[in-house]
């Protein structure tokens, strides 16, 4: 499973909203369902703003 995947299963699983990501990270709304939805890659500073605003560590997207 990518990291895009486990990004997507974790905010559905716990009701979280692309629109709550985006206004907790900063990310523009067309880039974070571009990420979520696996048209483009993550990158290490967005996989860290995206773990900081759930409040879990990047490694659960990792592993």
């Amino acid at each position: 499973m990518s990291v895009n995947e486990k990004i997507k299963e974790y905010i559905e699983s716990h009701g979280i909203t692309q629109k709550f990501l985006c206004d907790k990270t900063g990310i523009a709304q067309e880039k974070m369902s571009n990420i979520i939805n696996g048209k483009r890659k993550v990158t290490g500073e967005e996989l860290l703003l995206i773990a900081n605003a759930l409040g879990v560590s990047a490694n659960i997207f990792l592993g």
